[in-house]
């Protein structure tokens, strides 16, 4: 069976795998729903298991980072449906990106915008909060 079809038959199953960072220790969550077959599998697979997961992971991780500091709006279940092949694609997408000063500029002008219009949201409803308060009471 090839690994990432074996990998993914024990997810649909309902196992959730994490790799420990080290990059050593295979962590299943729901192993209960794992079937004999599959126990035996990822037993005789655990290494090359562990390695695409923590490559994935690592991977992951820095394609968040760039994201974030691209001011990217990607939530982590965007992330996560993501195959290792697309994250590589969307990393290396976002890193050119990163060569762009112009670009960083207006991105670090747009989070301080939305930092501010943050901050008004948060002072209109205090003050909502306080009149409605000061009504009631």
């Amino acid at each position: 069976m090839d690994l990432k079809f074996g990998l993914e038959k024990c997810e649909d199953s309902g196992a959730v795998f994490t790799v420990d960072h080290a990059g050593s220790e295979l962590e299943i969550s729901n192993a209960s729903c794992l079937e004999k077959t599959q126990v035996v599998w990822l037993e005789k697979h655990k290494d090359e298991v562990i390695f695409i997961l923590w490559k994935k992971q690592k991977l992951l991780l820095e394609t968040k980072k760039v994201f974030h500091d691209l001011d990217l709006p990607w939530t982590d279940e965007d992330f996560k449906s993501l195959s290792t092949t697309e994250l590589e694609v969307e990393l290396e997408r976002a890193l050119s990106l990163l060569q762009d000063q112009d670009l960083l500029k207006q991105v670090e002008e747009a989070r301080k915008y939305r930092l501010y219009l943050d901050g008004q949201e948060a002072m209109a409803v205090k003050y909502l909060c306080n009149r409605a308060v000061v009504e009631a009471g």
